[in-house]
């Protein structure tokens, strides 16, 4: 027996790769003397009565939809490739939803089906989303408690779930923010969006925005008082920051406005709503601009990018046009 395997493996491994990848594939692909040194042909390869580890090596040179094939050919096939999918290629999902009581929400969010809407189950997510790296997800009309925050990181750190972009819409938020950012960092998150949602404690979103992972994202919308600062504006490295009661003043936000006209900044979308009067004369004051209605203007930097700027008595928002296109498929 462990001749014939040894010999099994030989010959596996005499044969030219694309024919290698056709044997796990499960097609019956002609081997001839032309492309073996065997005079016999061989129409079917015993690729199960392999060493595992020489299975394994196979299996991880194929794409996610050929490896979803080779689930199909039998069960043995497919209680390998589960055994193993830590060590495969990751699959690409685009969006996930999990949205309790789908059918009652009020307003309904066009841009999420509701066939696509889960259930939170914890061995369910794992066994649908292991070694998997998820583009989007939307969680809607839950309660985020610490137990189920715990239950969600335990999930994503045992199944190596890599998460892009979390969106919160309807929640409500009643777990240790220490916690939520550890669940942030483990799925290296690089997109926070929590809008129309409520906070068990004020200082939840402010510990959040402050938090070293909310400061390494590349978009960051908290629609919950932040409170943060002139220092936190300055240094930020957003290219979408969105965030509400904030403490900035009205010289901070000219001094971004010089920072990105003189080339120092670059970024899509900065909103923000502040708790000291915003003076549009002043902060716009020796600068070059087009007036486009009674809140709005256009400036340009001197790298020849364009933006939209409004300033309203306590409210700041500038973008760009790749900023107003997401803009307007959010709301499509």
């Amino acid at each position: 027996c462990g001749f014939q395997i040894a010999s099994l493996s030989a010959s596996y491994y005499q044969l030219p790769a694309n024919h290698r990848l056709a044997i796990v594939r499960n097609q019956k692909t002609e081997v001839t003397a032309d492309s073996m040194e065997f005079t016999n042909d061989m129409t079917e390869f015993p690729f199960l009565e392999l060493p595992s580890e020489i299975q394994l090596e196979v299996l991880r040179k194929l794409s996610v939809p050929e490896i979803c094939a080779c689930r199909c050919v039998s069960r043995q096939m497919y209680t390998m490739i589960e055994n193993n999918r830590m060590s495969l290629a990751r699959r690409k999902v685009k969006s996930v939803s999990i949205a309790p009581n789908w059918a009652e929400l009020v307003p309904k969010r066009k841009n999420i089906p509701p066939s696509e809407c889960l259930n939170y189950d914890e061995y369910e997510f794992s066994r649908l989303f292991r070694a998997s790296d998820i583009d989007m997800l939307h969680i809607v009309n839950m309660e985020l408690s610490e137990e189920f925050v715990m239950s969600f990181l335990r999930m994503v750190t045992v199944n190596h779930i890599r998460i892009s972009q979390f969106n919160f819409g309807i929640c409500h938020f009643c777990c240790d923010p220490r916690t939520f950012c550890q669940l942030m960092e483990a799925v290296q998150l690089k997109e926070l969006c929590i809008m129309s949602s409520t906070e068990a404690d004020e200082e939840f979103s402010a510990r959040l925005v402050g938090s070293p992972t909310a400061n390494k994202m590349d978009r960051l919308a908290v629609g919950f008082p932040s409170k943060i600062s002139d220092d936190y504006l300055l240094s930020s490295h957003h290219s979408w920051l969105a965030v509400k009661d904030t403490n900035v003043s009205a010289a901070a936000v000219r001094a971004f406005i010089l920072d990105w006209i003189h080339g120092r900044r670059s970024f899509d979308y900065m909103g923000l709503s502040t708790s000291c009067r915003l003076e549009a004369d002043k902060i716009l004051e020796n600068l070059e601009f087009r007036q486009v209605d009674e809140f709005t203007v256009m400036l340009r930097s001197k790298l020849g990018e364009k933006m939209a700027l409004s300033i309203e008595e306590n409210s700041f928002v500038m973008y760009n046009r790749n900023a107003e296109r997401i803009m307007c498929e959010i709301e499509s």
